[in-house]
């Protein structure tokens, strides 16, 4: 048990730092269709979340999108992900990388919608670029 502790600790940390290390940009890549600033909303659908009001902001480099998800005017949570060159983006809520929601989008021009759901709500996802 002593010798598995110090490996438990050991690979939370490695788990915790590959995480936080998904939520940078690549250094260099070919621009994708959907590069640029997006904003947009993330109602929920659940009323016990109703309190929730929900938006975002955040850029797209080189297909990765990293955006700032906010309750007012409060920041609360990271978004993340890559988006597939077809528009799909099966992307992470969460903080310092470490995902605590999903969100299910299509990226088609100018524009962005789907899902996001975590364990006690769930909602929509409108992005538009600026």
């Amino acid at each position: 048990m002593k010798k598995l502790l110090p490996f438990l600790a050991a690979l939370s940390a490695s788990v915790l730092l590959s995480a936080c290390a998904g939520m940078e940009f690549p250094k260099d890549g070919t621009p994708s269709a959907f590069d640029g600033n997006w904003t947009g909303t993330l109602p929920t659908t659940d009323s016990q979340c109703a309190d929730l009001d929900l938006n975002a902001r955040g850029e797209v480099r080189y297909g990765v999108i990293i955006a700032e998800v906010f309750n007012g005017n409060t920041k609360k949570y990271d978004m993340w992900g890559k988006i597939e060159p077809d528009g799909s983006l099966a992307g992470n809520i969460g903080l310092a990388g470490i995902s605590g929601a999903t969100a299910a989008l299509k990226f088609e021009g100018n524009s962005a919608s789907g899902t996001w759901k975590a364990s006690k709500c769930q909602g929509t996802v409108s992005l538009q670029r600026q």
